[in-house]
């Protein structure tokens, strides 16, 4: 699965489509791209009403959710800071390492870039790709010259056109983009790491647990947490045979 935010991202998908078909016949899983004309408006509108619409099939056939929002844009150097989940870390870390021998840090994905799909309990890869890196205003007035976010001054304005890509980039970030969809759709066992997420679960309920005292039990939570935990460290260890 996938989301646009601009030209570059559908170009990117289309792409990774084109390849990924030449590749089929080394595919164990199926690829769907979706095109988000609601992105930026209310909310993520569409993709929040494809999940409502889909929920079945997203809980019970979706093994994760891969976003590309505005890449290869001009002056975007940063490659350190690529949304991931706990679980879907260690895989995008080791992408960005081998595709491009950049250094991958774990920021924990947030509420953004049509992430509607948690509910149905789909795994998430990215947002943006790269970024550009913060840089001190001359004015001296605010902390960046750019836009919230890591992007560009011109992000959702008029001024975001073609001038704004650099072809190098845009394909830099589209083998990333390809890397992570065909290693989802093409290995035996899935690179997520569920021990990852529990222990980042663990670690939340013990500092809310140590905020709230005797006011709120979370004890229950904590043992269930524990037992998945230990439950994700077995599977890590279980060996696969077949297709």
């Amino acid at each position: 699965y996938g989301a646009m935010d601009n030209g570059s991202a559908n170009a990117s998908m289309i792409e990774c489509a084109r390849l990924l078909a030449e590749q089929r016949d080394s595919l164990r899983r199926g690829l769907r791209l979706a095109f988000w004309s609601g992105h930026s408006h209310a909310r993520y509108a569409t993709s929040t009403w494809y999940a409502d619409e889909f929920w079945n099939d997203l809980h019970y056939l979706c093994v994760a959710h891969v976003n590309i929002d505005s890449p290869g844009g001009i002056g975007a150097t940063d490659l350190s800071g690529a949304n991931t989940m706990a679980e879907t870390y260690p895989l995008a870390r080791d992408l960005f390492k081998q595709v491009l021998g950049a250094d991958l840090e774990y920021e924990r994905i947030g509420r953004l870039g049509d992430q509607s799909f948690w509910g149905p309990g789909v795994p998430s890869f990215y947002c943006s790709i790269s970024r550009q890196p913060a840089e001190p205003n001359p004015t001296g007035i605010g902390a960046l010259t750019g836009r919230g976010g890591g992007l560009g001054w011109w992000w959702h304005t008029p001024d975001d056109t073609m001038d704004k890509l650099d072809p190098a980039f845009l394909a830099r970030d589209c083998r990333i983009l390809l890397a992570t969809v065909y290693r989802l759709c093409s290995d035996q066992r899935l690179s997520l790491d569920h021990v990852r997420t529990a222990s980042e679960l663990l670690e939340t309920l013990q500092e809310l647990q140590k905020t709230a005292g005797e006011d709120l039990d979370l004890s229950q939570l904590i043992t269930a947490v524990h037992q998945l935990r230990e439950s994700a460290q077995k599977f890590v260890g279980l060996e696969f045979d077949g297709p």
